[in-house]
């Protein structure tokens, strides 16, 4: 009997032990894995995992943990003594640097600014504190006492990581920091080497110089260790004898990277395959660790989310009585007029996307993922009915679901930008037509231009060609038949059936007005769209003739015929003014598009989540009366009802369902959730979240053998580690982790949607607008430099150069709002919460209260676009001034929107010098680089001469003389098709150093289920002889200049000083032609 209980215990326990190895959990409630960013002292180690600290002996063991705060710590190093931890911590919001004692306790900020501050190390006394913070335009190492007080600069030009050796003398750093871009194998420009240089002599030497990384440099003794990538192209750990000059490899990892390395007391302990491993100096021993994390994992426990603050799709019933919601990754139905909502998907391990109700409204198609793949299931729409799946082993994206109005078909399209159809019964799906040209201007990759006929048997849609602009097409489901319904001479597009047959109506780009700016040099197309309407049947007067309705009521029409003869014939314009429309629906009697005032500057916000923009009016146009009105605006995506009569709208995170007869507000028929909230279970998500990621690189990578990577089995090998995933951050790193095996660039992560109770006050901080410095002799501290803004600039207002602000540089800052401040304190511990706020600043001449001046200014939230300004005026002066006017300088910070502002402005002013610098160094990329080349390539034709005025170039917007283009490891993406342009092109030399590296671009955004996102690098560039160019190498300069720390501590730019050089001796051999007009002629 004894033995059968234990059996049949021992039988439980076996089942309940199968059960929580299968969801991970077993794994995860204690083995130690995704351990990150370990120190090790005295017999201990610290490093971050679920982003607290712990705390767990160097051979291994039990962890206990340090820190438990909804915000994250990291960077832990350990005091020289021992006795100390320092770290990076948000508790307050922002990024500051905390010490604690080294087994744990209250922690203490010792840093305030808003930027952020990473901990790097200690010096050797353990007096002070390393961090590398970018407070100005670079990165630079500072450190700050352990006692607290203002922050020191230490004389290193920008830093990545860095270690002083046992002196304290010399340090041993990188500059770049290229090893954040998710990218194994980098060997671009901005490649990491190890530096040491002497912080008294200010002398340094670059003491590697592989082509890939070299990092985490550890100056231990007499040698410096640190990790890279020159073998098998895995990171493993090297030993740099300076004596000697020779390295010595020290771990053979092959399948996995060592990973923040970090020296104490004879060890190096680093991770590799998600462990934690010591190796030790004087024995060479590598050992793995076993760590048990006793952790409660409520991070990734449930939780209960609002799902309205995760709409990313709605649509609406044919009545347009109930919402289809998309939230979270579920499904939901919300009555529109009464308080009732529904979760009818309610899964956290699988996506539901693209919901649509059948025309009746008694069921649901949608794609999801819950077979691993994305497939089309059909469901009832009562809660908890089966799912029926239509297709099968898709392996690839589906977009926008549309049911036929007979409900028995329904039509989708999926990232190849393939048209199909499927039948719901038979479940066979049949393949409409392939687009194979997608636009320049695609803001997202997305096929959704398709439609029904009220009699379900033909599909209309737009195809693009290849110069470009697309044509619209009509296929009949019977015969197979393809129609080409208009051409390629002008762009058609977002084609949809009237619901009563007698009418096709699209959207069309063929209205040209040029439009000229004010300067002559530009010239646009604005409002261009129009609203185009196909008569079906033949026989009948013009859509718009004043008695056209009253004709169509007196004879019969089989509304169901599409007579194809003189069908391209039978185009006509809606009274419609043309604007810049898209997205148009029909409905009975009406045309439904988006409109915005012009087609502006595609942002940030439009690439990345397009629907829910902000800037779009929903249009009506009726086609009784003939007239348009505004619906609402400020939205970005909709959806009409059948009837046309109530329409769904998205902006920004609003959602609401509104009447289409009156105009209605943003905020107006919100959708009502009825309290209800959605379970999401974070270790579930999360699995989904980094099997869709991978999916996402499988589908649109821009080369579809993924540069030759077994990504199925680079996938597996990375989500063994997903059970141990204890937070978003852990998990970014993950994907990170999968998606740099590609070696691609472009390869970004945006992590969202932790648990709600991961929030936490965050506390801004004001700045001043100067540099600081105390003084402890004077008692104060000391305004050591004010930077130089604008007046009149937005963004570069300095609030100590306002007229009524009496400060110089040498005076001191005495008190803040009337508090008396030491220079044994940090200044800005007086500015917390003070962002943005007006402060009340007390300054004097001297360090004396008595004749103190007080002034009222507001606090900068940040003063890096001043610092900016000042540098490229600094800059602008010194041409000017070393070149006596003759040449022009202009400096391009991006290859966007602000980029094209500073060459348009620039350009304007300098075109006319006799030469011109066009300084694209930390160039962040974009895509305007032709349009900046289009005006450097013009050609002076002519001299003008009117009377009593000097001559004039024609054309006026040319620049006829000598250029060069100045770059660098900043240089990056359109920065460097721009640098590369300019060298094809013979336009000038380029001068610098080699850039970036980094050339397949970006035109895809899919949110993930929480918000998040993935980049896929979906456009490769390739030059006329058949060669992918810049990617992982970068553009070689001309001229190779290179701007060294020395340098930088002496104020010189050897780069722009070689450009001065080059142009002037360029302009004694080949001065621009001189504007004077020939005699004139004596006819």
């Amino acid at each position: 009997m004894g033995r059968t209980r234990q059996r049949f215990y021992f039988g439980i326990l076996a089942v309940m032990l199968a059960a929580l190895a299968g969801t991970g959990l077993g794994k995860s409630r204690d083995a130690g894995r995704l351990l990150r960013y370990p120190d090790i002292t005295r017999g201990k180690i610290v490093f971050t995992y679920e982003d607290d600290l712990w705390l767990v002996p160097e051979t291994g063991g039990t962890a206990s943990r340090l820190t438990d705060f909804p915000g994250v710590e990291r960077f832990a190093k350990f005091s020289p003594d021992g006795k100390w931890i320092a770290f990076t911590g948000s508790y307050d919001g922002g990024n500051d640097v905390y010490v604690m004692p080294s087994d744990g306790g209250v922690p203490v900020r010792l840093t305030y600014h808003p930027a952020a501050d990473a901990v790097l190390g200690w010096t050797p006394d353990s007096r002070f504190v390393l961090f590398r913070s970018r407070r100005t335009m670079k990165p630079g190492l500072y450190k700050v006492a352990l006692s607290g007080g203002y922050p020191i600069r230490l004389p290193v030009d920008r830093v990545r990581y860095a270690s002083l050796s046992p002196d304290g003398r010399q340090i041993a750093f990188n500059r770049f920091d290229s090893d954040r871009m998710n990218w194994k194998g980098y060997k671009g420009g901005a490649q990491q080497d190890v530096w040491v240089g002497n912080l008294q002599t200010e002398n340094f030497r670059r003491i590697t110089h592989w082509p890939g990384y070299d990092i985490f440099p550890m100056w231990v003794k007499n040698a410096v260790y640190f990790t890279s990538d020159r073998k098998d192209g895995r990171m493993n750990l090297y030993r740099y004898s300076p004596a000697a000059q020779k390295f010595d490899r020290l771990t053979y990892f092959k399948n996995w990277d060592v990973e923040f390395p970090s020296y104490g007391n004879g060890k190096i302990v680093y991770g590799c395959k998600g462990y934690l491993w010591t190796f030790n100096l004087s024995t060479r021993e590598n050992q793995k660790l076993d760590i048990r994390i006793p952790s409660d994992r409520w991070r990734v426990r449930n939780s209960f989310v609002d799902p309205a603050d995760y709409v990313q799709d709605v649509t609406l019933s044919a009545k347009g009585d109930t919402a289809v919601v998309q939230a979270r990754g579920d499904i939901y139905l919300l009555s529109t007029q009464k308080s009732r909502a529904v979760n009818l998907t309610n899964t956290s391990g699988s996506r539901e996307i693209f919901p649509s109700l059948s025309p009746d409204g008694k069921r649901l198609a949608f794609f999801s993922d819950k077979s691993g793949d994305y497939e089309l299931y059909i469901t009832r729409t009562e809660p908890n009915q089966p799912w029926r799946q239509i297709t099968a082993h898709s392996k690839t994206y589906y977009y926008h679901l549309k049911w036929s109005p007979d409900g028995k078909k329904i039509l989708f399209g999926d990232k190849r930008f393939i048209t199909y159809y499927a039948d719901i019964d038979t479940r066979n799906v049949t393949e409409v037509d392939r687009c194979l040209y997608q636009k320049d201007n695609e803001i997202y990759w997305e096929i959704s231009d398709y439609d029904w006929s009220p009699d379900s048997k033909w599909i209309t849609y737009s195809k693009t060609n290849q110069n470009l602009n697309s044509s619209i097409y009509i296929y009949n489901l019977k015969s197979k038949q393809r129609i080409r319904l208009t051409g390629d001479r002008y762009d058609d597009f977002s084609p949809a059936f009237d619901r009563a047959g007698k009418y096709l109506y699209f959207l069309s780009n063929r209205h040209f007005e040029p439009q000229l700016d004010p300067f002559m040099d530009n010239n646009v197309n604005v409002h261009m769209t129009q609203l185009m309407v196909v008569q079906l049947q033949s026989g009948e007067k013009p859509p718009f003739e004043e008695d056209a309705e009253e004709n169509s009521k007196t004879e019969k029409i089989d509304v169901n015929r599409i007579d194809l003869k003189g069908l391209s014939d039978r185009i006509y314009t809606a009274p419609v003014a043309a604007g810049t429309y898209k997205s148009l629906q029909a409905a009975k009697g009406k045309i439904f598009f988006l409109s915005r005032k012009n087609f502006g500057f595609p942002g940030i916000e439009e690439f990345f989540y397009p629907k829910t923009v902000t800037f779009y009016t929903l249009k009506r146009f009726n086609f009784k009366t003939k007239r348009t009105k505004s619906v609402i605006s400020g939205i970005g995506s909709y959806a009409i009802s059948s009837d046309g009569g109530r329409a769904s709208y998205l902006s920004g995170k609003t959602a609401g369902v509104i009447s289409t007869d009156d105009e209605s507000f943003v905020g107006e028929g919100l959708l009502d959730w009825n309290g209800l909230k959605q379970s999401v279970h974070f270790s579930e998500e999360y699995h989904q979240i980094y099997w869709e990621a991978w999916r996402q690189i499988r589908d649109f990578f821009y080369d579809p053998h993924l540069h030759g990577k077994n990504w199925k089995a680079i996938g597996q090998k990375y989500a063994a580690l997903i059970p141990y995933v204890g937070t978003r951050a852990d998990l970014n790193y993950l994907l990170g982790q999968m998606i740099g095996e590609l070696t691609a660039s472009h390869e970004y992560i945006v992590g969202r949607g932790g648990p709600k109770r991961e929030s936490y006050e965050r506390i801004s901080v004001g700045l001043l607008g100067a540099d600081l410095v105390p003084d402890f002799k004077a008692g104060a501290y000391r305004f050591a430099h004010i930077l130089k803004g604008s007046h009149w600039k937005s963004g570069t207002q300095n609030p100590l150069l306002a007229p009524n602000v009496q400060v110089k540089e040498g005076d001191y800052l005495l008190a803040i709002d009337g508090k008396r401040i030491s220079p044994k304190e940090n200044v800005f511990k007086y500015l917390q919460d003070k962002a943005g706020t007006d402060i009340q600043i007390t300054v004097n001449s001297t360090p004396d209260m008595k004749t103190a001046r007080t002034y009222r200014i507001r606090t900068l939230y940040s003063d890096y676009r001043i610092r900016y300004y000042e540098w490229v005026e600094k800059n602008y002066r010194y041409v000017k001034t070393k070149t006596k006017g003759r040449v022009g300088y202009i400096h391009l910070s991006d290859m966007d929107r602000k980029g094209l502002e500073q060459f348009e402005q620039g350009f304007r002013a300098e075109r006319y010098r006799d030469g011109l610098i066009i300084d694209v160094r930390n160039n962040g990329g974009g895509f305007v680089n032709w349009f900046i080349i289009d005006k450097l390539e013009r050609k002076l034709m002519f001299l003008t001469q009117t009377r009593d005025f000097h001559p004039m170039y024609y054309p006026h917007g040319v620049h006829p003389g000598p250029m060069v283009v100045l770059c660098n490891s900043g240089t990056g993406s359109d920065g460097e098709v721009f640098s590369e342009n300019f060298k094809d092109q013979k336009l000038g030399l380029v001068i610098g150093t080699r850039t970036w590296g980094g050339l397949i671009g970006i035109i895809n955004m899919i949110p993930l289920v929480d918000g998040g996102m993935i980049t896929q690098s979906n456009v490769g560039f390739a030059n006329l002889q058949g060669q992918w160019v810049v990617e992982n190498h970068g553009v070689d300069p001309d001229i190779y200049i290179e701007k060294t720390p020395k340098d930088f501590l002496t104020g010189r730019d050897p780069q722009l000083d070689e450009a001065i050089d080059v142009l002037l001796k360029e302009l004694k051999t080949n001065p621009p032609p001189k504007l004077t007009a020939p005699p004139f002629p004596k006819n």
